[in-house]
């Protein structure tokens, strides 16, 4: 008895009844190419430290307030805090860093060597505020010669998260952030999303791998 031609085998029972698929071609350096891009990073700052300050005690002491039941003058403050939340936010300042090419990444900390009798790795007085001034592309006007300007009054601990962010921009690996919230979201309001089937699989180690 001969048997139809669209029966699979056992070793691919699916083969006979499905046209084989073509093979994608692989992609070329020119396809990479045209569509790299610099890393970039960015880091949010408020400027105005002031603000932050009064917003912190103004918080504290609604929140002082509320905790002994006098929630009257607690709302009285919380709307001053709105207002001034609003403030903070306009005066707050996107950073953003991208990188140089490893070449002038490396030369730029070559040119700020380590301190005589320090362990570390480069100079940490000036190679920060050089690192921050040749990579921030934004705010515009921010360079090398006029990074000191800025950098003279922000607190160290500004001044280490814009150092970190141009560090980042140019030593850490480029990893696409995960988007299984932004899928979800976009599940719970019946939209599509080119990555909600990727994001709703389990990892590996959900299964015990």
């Amino acid at each position: 008895m001969t048997e139809p031609d669209d029966v699979g085998t056992l070793a691919d029972p699916y083969a006979g009844g499905r046209p084989a698929s073509k093979p994608s071609a692989a992609p070329k350096l020119g396809d990479v190419l045209a569509v790299q891009t610099r890393r970039t990073k960015t880091v949010r700052v408020c400027v105005d430290g002031e603000l932050v300050d009064r917003l912190e005690v103004l918080n504290a002491e609604m929140d002082a307030l509320h905790a002994v039941g006098d929630d009257d003058a607690a709302l009285v403050l919380a709307e001053g805090i709105e207002t001034l939340s609003a403030t903070a936010v306009a005066r707050t300042f996107a950073f953003r860093m991208v990188s140089l090419s490893p070449a002038d990444w490396s030369d730029l900390m070559a040119a700020h060597e380590p301190r005589k009798g320090k362990t570390e790795a480069f100079n940490q007085v000036t190679f920060p505020m050089a690192a921050v001034g040749s990579c921030c592309i934004e705010p515009v006007g921010i360079d090398e010669a006029t990074i000191g300007e800025l950098w003279d009054r922000l607190s160290v601990g500004d001044r280490g998260r814009l150092f970190g962010c141009a560090w980042e921009a140019n030593v850490e690996a480029t990893d696409i952030p995960n988007s299984s919230a932004a899928s979800a979201l976009l599940r719970i309001y019946g939209r599509n999303s080119t990555t909600a089937d990727h994001a709703a699989s389990p990892e590996p180690s959900s299964l015990g791998a």
